[in-house]
């Protein structure tokens, strides 16, 4: 399993980062873990395409985590670039709201009955079997009309978690368990701020966690300032995280 970080910053692109996005190379699949509004500037950076992508998951309906999906269909509609099925994996309410975007940012571009793309909910606590690969996602601590989740997927003997945006919650214990990686947000440094997390947050909790490696992203201005400070690696736009 090959991962890399394309964006790696908060909405508000602190630190010049670009949006959230990890892509995700298994041996039959090339999968998205979250898809931010910068995702096809991200992927064309590391010389990678929308179109070669077979899966998108998203953690919740926030812009900088979502909003990536407009400009992949849109591009997809436009060049008429893809030749094989692409499926969404999302919390409830990710096609309306994808399609709502879609037709407000590019007025016009619509799917069409044969646009290769499929949309999958995921149900809270459920484990979702997509031909090869399972995704489970737990409920985060963030604004309830994002529908927001932390997500754990499975593939190839491996387990990748990710908190997307979150408040502390014990449910990361329980999305962490055993992974060979945790992507974990760490927006601010030391300073409590509602809807997200701490770093020392975070270390006052990973005495708990069972995981093999933790790396920090979605960090903002104080956590950015701090940057020496901080005892976890932190993820940079464009960085290997696992190639194994």
């Amino acid at each position: 399993m090959f991962i890399q970080c394309l964006g790696s910053g908060d909405a508000f692109a602190s630190g010049g980062k670009l949006n959230s996005s990890f892509y995700v190379r298994t041996a039959s699949k090339k999968i998205l873990l979250d898809c931010g509004a910068s995702v096809l500037i991200a992927l064309k950076k590391q010389g990678l395409t929308a179109a070669a992508l077979d899966v998108i998951i998203i953690s919740h309906l926030h812009g900088d985590h979502f909003g990536g999906l407009a400009f992949v269909l849109c591009e997809m509609i436009a060049m008429r670039n893809r030749t094989k099925p692409l499926t969404i994996i999302g919390p409830v309410e990710t096609e309306t709201r994808t399609i709502q975007v879609l037709e407000s940012l590019f007025p016009g571009v619509r799917m069409q009955p044969d646009t290769p793309v499929a949309f999958i909910t995921y149900t809270t606590g459920k484990p979702l079997d997509f031909e090869d690969i399972r995704v489970t996602a737990y409920r985060a601590v963030h604004s309830e009309t994002t529908n927001p989740h932390c997500i754990r997927l499975q593939a190839e003997n491996k387990i990748i978690a990710f908190s997307g945006d979150t408040e502390w919650t014990d449910e990361l214990i329980r999305v962490s368990m055993n992974a060979d990686l945790f992507i974990c947000e760490g927006s601010t440094w030391t300073t409590p701020v509602k809807q997200h997390m701490s770093i020392s947050q975070l270390l006052a909790h990973v005495h708990r966690m069972q995981v093999k490696r933790i790396v920090l992203t979605h960090l903002g201005p104080e956590a950015l300032s701090n940057i020496d400070q901080i005892p976890l690696p932190v993820a940079e736009d464009g960085m290997v995280l696992l190639d194994e």
